[in-house]
């Protein structure tokens, strides 16, 4: 147990509208009651009792959050919005890592990137390690939505696909900017509010094929995170829009005697303009609070040639490991459509599986995921032998086509 106190500065506009309103929101008005309803918050405009007010209401938000009610999206946002530091993990002592006989892994490919978009690579080629498009982004925030609903309904069933994703016990990402692009924007809330930690694998970077200039990097150790900074800035570029907009008259001590007050005229941003602003300032901020923990890409880690059929099952094997030695039942990992088609075509239990996951699990060996799709995979380790797919589960809406271009399976986390 530990006791920190810290200091976070908000006007009380603010305090009523990006902390009372979402928490009123997310919880609905039942819940919110039931949990607010002797401790009302300050009035709009102040007044005596504002201080006492909001105190009482700081109480019960804590009380709300000690007993699970408020889910983990929202509390991202509190957590964020009171500037709460990041604290060192408590030292323990723990000779081993119990390796979990049954792990549940999610794959989410990352967001459309500029190569994606590209109707013909040939001017593609001088860039190299391409982040997200602005459509790459909708789809990362449009997950981030999707997570953030499925949180709402998920409630304590830690059992169900959602609740195992909002439990994750580590986010691990390919090197490659647009995968921690795609996790810093879909996954800010989960990372918030757990570890504040992505840990970028080389063994999880794309495949190289012939031809494709994807799956080269750019940089290594903490330059990763300097790219990754400079490209989520240009994603959210500041553009601003002005609009005119009549103000009220002016003041009468500002009007000579004998004249009629006017209205004047003056510029404002647009509010798609203060929206976009502070989308950037939130998500600029909520990166910094991140950690990238870059110690396995030090040194160059992406291939200028083709990998031979055994050195890239030795990276699926080294994979695999990674996963099974972080000791969490629960994994996210942010990737690419060529390499988790390989690790499907690697270790999915064909024999075993049922019909129809069989067919799933066929599929997803050929075929490539959508863009911030996201799938649920039932990882088991047996005694003898290398592990096995189990069962795989399209989750938050994600569809997963044949070639042909039907829906397969569409199954949303419950």
């Amino acid at each position: 147990e530990r006791r920190v106190e810290w200091l976070a500065r908000a006007i009380l506009s603010s305090l009523f509208e990006d902390l009372h309103r979402p928490v009123k929101q997310a919880l609905g008005q039942g819940l919110y009651e039931k949990h607010f309803g002797r401790t009302p918050f300050a009035r709009r405009l102040g007044g005596s009792g504002t201080t006492a007010r909001l105190n009482l209401w700081c109480g019960s938000l804590c009380g709300a959050i000690c007993s699970g009610v408020i889910p983990l999206p929202l509390l991202a946002h509190v957590l964020l919005f009171l500037d709460v530091p990041r604290l060192q993990p408590l030292v323990c002592s723990r000779t081993s890592v119990k390796q979990p006989r049954r792990q549940y892994v999610f794959f989410i490919r990352h967001a459309e990137s500029r190569w994606n978009a590209a109707k013909t690579p040939i001017g593609m080629y001088s860039e190299l390690d391409h982040g997200i498009t602005d459509a790459g982004n909708a789809q990362a925030e449009a997950l981030r939505q999707a997570i953030w609903a499925s949180q709402a309904g998920a409630g304590a069933d830690s059992s169900s696909w959602a609740g195992r994703f909002s439990r994750a016990g580590v986010v691990f990402s390919s090197p490659l900017t647009r995968a921690i692009q795609t996790a810093v924007i879909a996954l800010r809330d989960i990372l918030m509010a757990g570890t504040r930690e992505v840990v970028v694998l080389r063994s999880a970077r794309e495949k190289k094929t012939v031809g494709g200039a994807d799956a080269k990097g750019v940089a290594t150790g903490s330059g990763i995170r300097e790219h990754v900074s400079q490209q989520l800035k240009h994603l959210y570029r500041e553009r601003v829009n002005w609009e005119a907009v009549e103000c009220s008259p002016v003041a009468c001590e500002d009007v000579a005697p004998g004249e009629v007050p006017v209205r004047q005229p003056y510029l404002r941003r647009t509010r798609t303009t203060e929206r976009r602003i502070q989308r950037r300032e939130s998500l600029l901020k909520a990166f910094d609070l991140i950690d990238l923990d870059v110690s396995d890409v030090r040194a160059k880690w992406w291939n200028t040639i083709l990998e031979t059929p055994g050195s890239f099952r030795d990276r699926l094997d080294e994979f695999m490991g990674r996963l099974r030695a972080s000791g969490e039942e629960n994994i996210i990992v942010v990737g690419h459509s060529l390499f988790f088609c390989e690790v499907f075509r690697t270790f999915f239990d064909h024999a075993g599986a049922p019909p129809g996951i069989r067919e799933l699990g066929q599929t997803l060996s050929q075929s490539k995921m959508p863009n911030c799709g996201v799938l649920g995979l039932q990882l088991d380790w047996p005694e003898h032998g290398g592990p096995l797919i189990t069962d795989v589960a399209p989750v938050f809406g994600t569809r997963v086509h044949d070639r042909d271009g039907s829906c397969l399976l569409e199954r949303v986390a419950d």
